[in-house]
């Protein structure tokens, strides 16, 4: 249930990264927005597959 929930705070965290990417990173900052959303999504990936272990185990 855990992983469940910090799903969806890791979704919430790509939202305010890519509001962030839109409005406060300048053109010349494009290698440190994209590394800020890859790792996001990243975060999110690790905790989705969490989740579908948990499955596996009960």
């Amino acid at each position: 249930m855990t992983a469940l929930t910090m799903s969806s705070a890791s979704s919430a965290a790509i939202l305010y990264n890519t509001s962030n990417l839109l409005h406060r990173y300048q053109p010349g900052q494009h290698v440190a927005a994209s590394l800020s959303l890859f790792a996001s999504v990243a975060l999110l990936f690790w905790y989705v597959l969490r989740f579908l272990m948990s499955f596996n185990r009960n």
